[in-house]
């Protein structure tokens, strides 16, 4: 049989070569198109989460923003007419003395206002501030109260930070929306090259 066998024309194993080069590159191919889709499977489901995570952040921004200004009480003094002249420190808005009698002055730190009764010496009996501060005023001021906005600074800062953490995670979903690019560009690349190994 071997006598048989050695009488038969060499052929050339060049093209189980080629063949076995090609099958070897396809799956070199195969394997790197595979690593690819799986890449940018790993970077679509970071870009749900991220795209999801902003979203809850969104919503709990526009959450605090709904409490973010309270109504707070607030007072203030009022100055209502008078047919008479009042004794009235400036420095804390009190009427010192209603109906004031003697020599008027609006002149403040005027030495007539030591002979108000409202006076010990320089200091008021009253509110305890110097005579310097009081004037006679054909007026009196009534402490009243109103509401009004005011921003809490707790849910303000809340609202700052959620707002760059969302700043911080937008920057990346557009580094991650890149690099999905990136791996497309690549993997229709490696399509392309499959094709071509199998159809040559």
């Amino acid at each position: 049989m071997l006598k048989e066998v050695s009488k038969c024309p060499l052929k050339p194993t060049e093209e189980f070569i080629r063949i076995k080069h090609g099958r070897d590159l396809l799956k070199k191919k195969l394997t790197e198109c595979n690593e690819g889709e799986t890449k940018i499977h790993l970077k679509r489901r970071e870009l749900e989460e991220l795209t999801s995570s902003i979203s809850k952040r969104k919503t709990s921004i526009s959450d605090l923003h709904k409490k973010l200004i309270q109504m707070v009480k607030e007072t203030y003094w009022q100055a209502v007419p008078t047919s008479y002249y009042n004794t009235t420190c400036l420095a804390c808005k009190k009427c010192c003395h209603e109906q004031y009698g003697l020599e008027k002055t609006e002149i403040q730190e005027s030495e007539i206002l030591k002979k108000c009764y409202a006076f010990s010496g320089e200091n008021c009996r009253e509110c305890g501030h110097h005579y310097s501060s009081h004037v006679h005023l054909m007026e009196r001021y009534v402490e009243k109260t109103r509401e009004i906005p005011s921003i809490d600074p707790t849910v303000k800062h809340n609202i700052d930070k959620l707002q760059n953490e969302n700043a911080q995670k937008e920057e990346i979903l557009k580094n991650i929306q890149e690099k999905i690019k990136e791996l497309d560009v690549q993997l229709d690349k490696l399509h392309l090259e499959i094709q071509y190994i199998v159809t040559v």
